[in-house]
This record gives C-alpha cells, sequence and structure tokens, in this order.
C-alpha cells in the first residue's frame, strides 16, 4: 500500500514538472515573439514602439498551425486575469510563426503593417491555446500568469478585428 502511495505521488509530482517546464518553454518562446513584435514595428512604422502599452497578451497555439503565436500589446487589463479596466484598449496585434517571424501586425480599426499569411487559412484558436500575460517592466516584458484560453475578452475583440470591412485599393 505505502509503496503504491510512493508511486502515485511521484507520478503527480512528475506530471507537475513536466507542466512547469512546458509553461517555461512557452516563456521563453512568447519572449522571443514579443521581440521580434517590437523589433518590426519599430522597422516597418519607422516609429518607436508606442510607450502606453503596458501589457501582452500571448496566446500559444498548436503547432500544427502556420501563426504558432497571437500577441495582443495593449494598455489596460483585459479581463481575462482579473477585473477588466475601465480605460482598457488594445493597441497592436502581432501574429509570429513557429520560427519567429511576424506574419501580422495590425493596429485597431488600420490596415495591416505587415500580413504574410500562408496558405494555412485555419483558425488557431480550435486548438488547445494557452494565454500569457506580460506585463511591461522598466526595461522589458515580465512573465506574470499563465492559464489555458477559455472565453477571453480578446476573441471579442479578435472577432470583432476580422469582422471589419475593408475597402478594396
Amino acid at each position: 500500500m505505502l509503496f503504491a502511495l510512493t508511486i502515485h505521488m511521484l507520478w503527480r509530482v512528475v506530471s507537475m514538472v513536466s507542466e512547469l517546464d512546458e509553461t517555461d518553454n512557452q516563456v521563453q518562446e512568447a519572449l522571443s515573439a514579443i521581440k521580434a513584435c517590437v523589433t518590426a514595428f519599430e522597422t516597418d512604422v519607422d516609429e518607436p514602439f508606442p510607450t502606453e502599452i503596458d501589457r501582452a497578451y500571448v496566446h500559444v497555439f498548436e503547432k500544427r498551425f502556420n501563426e504558432a503565436l497571437g500577441i495582443t500589446f495593449a494598455y489596460g487589463e483585459a479581463g481575462s486575469f482579473g477585473s477588466r479596466s475601465q480605460d482598457f484598449r488594445p493597441v497592436l496585434a502581432c501574429g509570429v510563426s513557429s520560427n519567429m517571424q511576424v506574419v501580422l501586425l495590425v493596429m485597431p480599426g488600420s490596415d495591416p503593417i505587415r500580413e504574410q499569411r500562408g496558405d494555412d487559412q485555419a483558425n488557431p484558436y480550435e486548438g488547445q491555446v494557452a494565454e500569457l500575460l506580460f506585463e511591461k517592466g522598466q526595461d522589458a516584458f515580465v512573465f506574470v500568469a499563465a492559464q489555458p484560453l477559455q472565453a477571453s475578452p480578446l476573441n471579442e475583440l479578435l472577432d470583432a478585428e476580422e469582422n471589419v470591412e475593408r475597402p478594396l485599393n
């Protein structure tokens, strides 16, 4: 009986360590993606990264999708990790491929700054998605928390952005 209990406890610890390793890998991948987005914005727009941004919400998609990470840079709390800020506003959305190439860069209500999506038009939100929150520190974004994406308020914003009709040029 004691042996079985010990094995059960060890199995739970191994599972927890595995989840922590997965989160750590996602955090490192997300930080690389955030840096890629900041660099792409500053290069493509030839302006400094918006100073009002104080958070980055990173959605980590299953690897079978072209866009591996979706990032919403925002001012204020969206409501998925705490109470929604009354002055919350999304400032910039960025999509990053699994090889850390920025494939989408868009500000709400504007034409995309960069859009290099492949033929893969599948909805990455149909698979399992992890949501990570980063807050802007003195010099860099700092990891705060992670959770499985459920009914995030960011989904409504992303859906609304996709349904905006843009004039053809």
